[in-house]
């Protein structure tokens, strides 16, 4: 009868009835390199390895079998459902549309070109309103200049041309 022996090796674990071998045991049971080792799992999704250099050799063997493959039915049942899906989506997007929860781009763009027009011309304001709290006319008129010259500086800081600056539309020309 063969002596068995009873102290496991450091390079096997044993984790919820799963036998696990290190990076280099892994690559010598199977022949091949730990890069190897590595790229299989990579291909695999990541379900061969299960902490840091410790592999799932039944894993492995699954997956190098092909065991894990789904058969063409498989696959056409899960493209059905995916289809289906993206329907139900697709007609889920158009009643909203329908129903007002959804805006035009360019009608947001000018709803947010006016909140900002309304935001500037508040912000110009704001000088002469602060200013008109001082009875001295000096200090009046120097606040006034400090004020506007801080939102200038403000609405310059903030002013630039790109993709979500409305156009400016065109009017008609009057004929004489």
């Amino acid at each position: 009868m063969p002596k068995v022996k009873h102290d496991i090796p450091r390079w096997v674990r044993v984790i919820n009835d799963k036998i696990l071998l290190n990076t280099e045991k892994t690559a010598e049971f199977f022949g091949v390199t730990d890069h190897t080792i590595r790229d299989w799992d990579a291909k695999a999704g990541g379900i061969l390895k299960i902490e840091r250099g410790w592999w799932d050799i039944k894993a492995i063997m699954e997956w190098r079998s092909g065991a894990n493959e789904e058969s063409d039915a498989a696959r056409k049942l899960r493209a059905e459902a995916d289809l289906k899906e993206e329907q139900a989506a697709k007609a889920r997007r158009e009643r909203e549309i329908l129903e007002g929860q959804y805006m035009a781009v360019e009608e947001i763009h000018t709803e947010w070109a006016r909140r900002i027009s309304e935001v500037k011309s508040g912000l110009l304001a704001m000088a002469k309103k602060i200013a008109g709290q001082f009875s001295d006319p000096d200090l009046r008129i120097e606040i006034e200049k400090i004020v506007s010259d801080e939102v200038y500086d403000l609405l310059e800081q903030y002013s630039r041309d790109g993709k979500y600056t409305p156009t400016k539309k065109k009017g008609r020309k009057r004929k004489m």
